[in-house]
């Protein structure tokens, strides 16, 4: 059975992926309410990212009230870029944003100092 839901997260992926190439990802779970992480550390492959059961398991802690994070894994390693996603570019969070001269584009890499 075709679930429309499930294949645009697949193509979003899919999409993301492409745009980090990487061996390893990491996927964080932040509950949006509380801000908690969900404890453990999700270190998965393209593929295995992939799968449909992972894409339906992701989906359902969406659901449930979760943020999902997905980063290459780097170790400590880290690239220092952030991504930012302006939605909605309300003039308060420009503002907030202000220090890290974004430019007109709705959303963009920054690279932390």
């Amino acid at each position: 059975m075709f679930d429309r839901g499930l294949n645009l997260t697949l193509r979003a992926v899919r999409r993301q992926i492409a745009a980090m190439p990487h061996d390893l990802y990491l996927i964080r779970l932040i509950h949006h309410q509380t801000r908690r992480a969900f404890p453990g550390e999700r270190l998965w492959s393209a593929s295995q990212l992939i799968h449909p059961a992972t894409l339906r398991f992701l989906r359902v802690r969406n659901r449930e009230g979760c943020d999902v994070y997905i980063q290459p894994y780097a170790e400590n390693r880290n690239s220092g870029y952030v991504l930012v996603d302006l939605d909605h570019r309300d003039p308060e969070v420009v503002q907030t944003l202000g220090p890290l001269h974004i430019s007109g584009s709705c959303s963009g890499v920054v690279r932390r100092q």
